[in-house]
């Protein structure tokens, strides 16, 4: 008998079928470790469920009564239903209720490795390196295959295209992954000052805990630490955490962001240039007017106090009193030859000798002075006749008192 050909649907359709319809796969109790724990946003959880040799996922929908709280590491037993999902083909249990029994032996020696290198100090902000704000020369450290290095690259070429990105293929999973991420470490702080980058991102995409694991690794952590050029870490999701993110200088969340976090944006930086030219002229400009205005004081409390400008302004002023007392000078001279021209005149028309000049004579003794009258004389007296050119000395013989 000729087996019938099924389509890829029925074959999953039958072994859905078989699994629902087997009792153990129905209620089952699943002991394992927890990884890559995620928390859907709408109440889901979602993570994977292993031993030493096997894994399978699990989901705990938003409606199941879960207690205890889960975290990356738990050891847990599971309880719940094994799930096939026709269309992937995928298997899962979806779990009802979960008891813890411990932490898995992988994410114990995580604990015990932080704890240890955080007692160290080698986590401590005051070891952190500054970040270069505008690298010339940034080194990665990734799979030269893969999404996280054209994430990185179109990041930085977007953002901040003159940057030279320096590419070391590494492994980056893997239980000695780690050894090819020191050897780039090695590499790039060994290179020389003009091939040396400014910026070492170490980076990876998302995985489980235990794809991860390789970056929790102690000897890394030392190399990381002991690097003379700044790390930055981009190794799996925002809620990934691992050694290295630890002791780096700087955590990016994803590789994308590594990339925002390495460079500054071209846009941005020519807007800030703008802001700042154009706060440097105000200040400029303010700061000139300011000096100007002082300058000009000064200018003018030297000009009011310089000798030469004092003796100038004195010798304007002399100049000036010189001339009004010309002035003066020559008005009193004027007025004074008016007032001698005046007296002269009435002299000359007071002078008794003009009289004199039109026939009148004047007499006089020199005992009794100028006489005015014929009855002051008496005979033989000696006098004295005036006339316009002369004098002469008569002696009176005789005469009357008549007018």
């Amino acid at each position: 008998m000729r087996m019938r050909t099924l389509t890829i649907s029925e074959l999953n359709r039958y072994i859905s079928n078989f699994i629902k319809a087997d009792p153990i796969s129905q209620s089952v109790r699943v002991e394992g470790e927890v990884s890559n724990l995620k928390f859907h946003s709408g109440g889901n959880i979602y993570f994977t469920l292993k031993d030493d040799n096997s894994k399978i996922n699990c989901i705990v929908f938003a409606d199941a009564y879960i207690t205890e709280e889960l975290n990356e590491g738990d050891r847990i037993i599971c309880q719940g239903k094994v799930n096939f999902y026709e269309r992937d083909a995928h298997v899962s249990i979806i779990v009802s209720k979960t008891e813890k029994t411990g932490i898995g032996e992988l994410y114990k020696r995580f604990i015990e490795l932080k704890l240890k290198l955080e007692k160290e100090g080698i986590f401590d902000q005051k070891h952190k390196k500054e970040i270069p704000y505008i690298p010339s020369k940034i080194g990665v450290i990734t799979s030269p295959t893969g999404a996280v290095i054209r994430d990185i690259y179109n990041v930085i070429n977007n953002r901040f295209p003159k940057v030279e990105i320096l590419l070391y293929p590494a492994l980056v999973q893997g239980d000695r992954a780690y050894e090819d991420v020191i050897s780039g470490l090695k590499y790039f702080n060994s290179a020389n000052k003009k091939e040396m980058p400014d910026l070492i991102i170490i980076a990876r995409g998302g995985g489980s805990f235990e794809e991860l694991s390789t970056f929790n690794n102690e000897e890394l952590a030392y190399e990381i630490f002991n690097s003379k050029i700044p790390v930055v870490s981009a190794i799996g999701h925002e809620n990934d955490f691992t050694i290295a993110d630890f002791v780096s200088d700087l955590r990016a969340s994803t590789p994308s962001m590594a990339g925002e976090l390495a460079v500054p944006s071209m846009l941005t930086l020519k807007r800030d240039l703008e802001n700042m030219k154009n706060h440097l002229n105000r200040e400029a400009s303010r700061i000139f007017e300011s000096n100007y205005e002082k300058l000009y004081n000064i200018k003018n409390t030297i000009e009011i106090y310089n000798p030469l400008s004092t003796l100038m302004r004195n010798k304007e002023e002399l100049d000036k009193m010189r001339y009004d007392l010309q002035n003066q000078i020559y008005r009193m001279i004027e007025t004074s030859n008016l007032i001698l021209n005046s007296r002269r005149e009435q002299l000359v028309a007071l002078n008794p000798l003009n009289l004199l000049d039109r026939g009148y004579t004047t007499v006089y003794s020199e005992s009794r002075g100028l006489i005015t009258r014929s009855s002051e004389l008496e005979k033989d007296y000696i006098i004295n006749i005036r006339f316009y050119d002369g004098k002469v000395t008569a002696k009176v013989i005789g005469g009357n008192n008549e007018n």
